[in-house]
C-alpha cells in the first residue's frame, strides 16, 4: 500500500493520517527487529571470544604436556 504512493500531496489528510501511523508503526517493528539482532550479534561475539580462549588455553595444555612428554622421553 505505501509502494503504490506516488505524490503524498494529492492525498487527502485522512490518507496521509493513516499512512503515517503505518509508517510509525512499520519504524516501531523494525526498531525492535534491529534490536534482536544486535543482541544475537552481541551473544555471537561473546560466544567467539569465549571459544577462542578456549581453544588457546587447549593449545596452551598442549604444548605443556608435549613438553613434559619431551622431557620424560630424554630422561630414559
Amino acid at each position: 500500500m505505501i509502494s503504490a504512493v506516488h505524490d503524498i500531496n494529492e492525498l487527502p489528510p485522512a490518507k496521509v493520517k493513516v499512512l503515517v501511523s503505518q509508517l510509525e508503526r512499520e519504524k516501531v517493528l523494525l526498531e525492535g527487529q534491529l534490536r534482536n539482532m544486535e543482541w544475537k550479534m552481541d551473544q555471537e561475539s561473546k560466544a567467539y571470544h569465549n571459544a577462542k580462549t578456549k581453544l588457546a588455553n587447549a593449545e596452551s595444555e598442549i604444548l605443556k604436556a608435549n613438553e613434559n612428554v619431551h622431557k620424560y622421553e630424554t630422561k630414559l
